[in-house]
């Protein structure tokens, strides 16, 4: 939809409506649409973007014999769970951010671009990797520990099952 009038910025916050930008004392109009900024449609769109061309380039890369782009989507998810874990924790405040899915959306979509400078490429070997080397051994500890408390919580509800199937 369309406006025609004065000097408003925003005509109507519904989805799918479109932002009204004057520009030049309202001789000129840009026209956005605004279906990006909405959590609802984006939030959508981005994920079936994001996580089913992911996959279907992963499964393909996984059927190829070069190992180079194993290696390249692998990297993708490893940024794209990171991103993900890190969005969880401040998904709240984000949220606030006018245009933040299309932001996210477009992160992503650069993450995974077949380009020399992707954004997976470069984010895992400037921080991720430089991080990940230098924690290693806490990292691998701290993942030691974890996984016996699971393997003795696994063992815990195994015995109570097999004494409840018992019981009965």
């Amino acid at each position: 939809m369309l406006t025609t009038h004065g000097k408003c910025l925003i005509c109507d916050q519904r989805p799918n409506l479109q932002y009204c930008l004057e520009g030049g004392g309202g001789t000129s109009r840009i026209i956005l649409p605004v279906s990006l900024t909405y959590k609802s449609r984006v939030s959508h769109i981005c994920n079936v973007v994001t996580y089913f061309y992911g996959i279907f380039e992963f499964m393909e890369a996984l059927e190829s014999v070069k190992k180079e782009d194993d290696t390249r989507w692998l990297t993708y998810w490893v940024v794209f769970a990171l991103f993900s874990v890190t969005e969880f924790f401040s998904d709240l405040l984000l949220s606030w951010f006018p245009f933040y899915w299309l932001a996210k959306c477009v992160f992503l979509v650069w993450c995974f671009l077949p380009l020399s400078w992707n954004g997976s490429d470069m984010i895992y070997s400037r921080v991720i990797r430089p991080a990940f080397l230098k924690n290693q051994t806490q990292i691998d500890k701290t993942m030691g520990k974890v996984t016996d408390k699971i393997n003795e919580l696994g063992d815990n509800v195994m015995h109570m099952a097999s004494d409840a199937v018992k019981s009965d």
